[in-house]
């Protein structure tokens, strides 16, 4: 997956030559290759214009979520609903994350965003993450509705002290030294 979403990157942001191919017995780039047969290498960029195409219409939606009942009675339940996807979808800047998301979807084909309850300028909310794929990992097999993923993950870079502190419980007073 991390092979194929970085060569389609570089096919999309104009990189579209530097695949590489065996030639007289060594790897050379496609570019050094059609350069090596007197040609120039030409680029025409259709993929771009594409993404930028379907993002744009995406961006000029201005929607935010709305939950309905499935019964009458159950009404209120929705309107409470609506409203927490609301507020998340303000404090998250939702639009903008969800167009970033959408525009690696179209390139690499994984869409991902984190979802966090933590505390945050002094706030315990829900926050929503975009998550760069790179650093995604995932086991299952191939059903498009993806019920076989039994285990997804992310890695993290983090120092010794930022991982501690993120498994130690602040209630029992353990602090960390150096």
């Amino acid at each position: 997956f991390r092979e194929d979403r970085d060569r389609s990157l570089r096919y999309v942001y104009g990189d579209q030559w530097s695949d590489e191919i065996y030639y007289k017995g060594r790897l050379i780039t496609e570019k050094n290759y059609i350069q090596s047969k007197g040609n120039i290498p030409l680029v025409n960029n259709v993929m771009r214009s594409l993404v930028n195409s379907v993002t744009g219409i995406y961006a000029k939606q201005d929607t935010e979520p709305v939950c309905f009942a499935r019964n009458r009675e159950q009404q209120f339940v929705g309107n409470m609903m609506t409203t927490a996807l609301q507020c998340n979808w303000q404090v998250n800047k939702m639009p903008i994350l969800l167009l970033n998301v959408f525009e690696e979807f179209l390139i690499s084909g994984a869409a991902v965003a984190r979802d966090t309850y933590e505390y945050r300028d002094d706030m315990l909310d829900e926050y929503t993450d975009g998550a760069n794929p790179y650093y995604m990992a995932w086991e299952g097999g191939s059903d498009p509705r993806h019920s076989d993923i039994r285990m997804i993950g992310q890695m993290h870079d983090m120092d010794y002290n930022s991982l501690v502190s993120t498994f130690v419980n602040k209630q029992t007073g353990i602090t960390i030294k150096d």
